[in-house]
């Protein structure tokens, strides 16, 4: 049985056998957004993706920790 993913961009992800090609950041944020930080716990709904912005936002000015950071929880976009 093959598990699939049908992403917003139109993409087709099988999680256990990711082609880098079809991964979009679109359809990463755009799930990111959608998936409630510490199971749904909190008094307002509060997103991975802001999560995410957050700590990406609080990198000692390196860009590269600053896209670490941004993108650290990506994979929650598939698993």
């Amino acid at each position: 049985m093959k598990s699939t993913i049908f992403t917003t961009s139109g993409k087709l992800i099988d999680p256990f056998d990711i082609d880098p090609d079809r991964i979009i950041i679109e359809d990463i944020a755009n799930a990111l957004s959608h998936i409630p930080r510490f199971g749904g716990h909190t008094p307002i709904f509060y997103s991975v993706s802001s999560h995410s912005i957050n700590c990406s936002l609080s990198a000692n000015s390196s860009s590269t920790d600053a896209l670490f950071l941004l993108l650290h929880d990506a994979s929650e976009a598939y698993l």
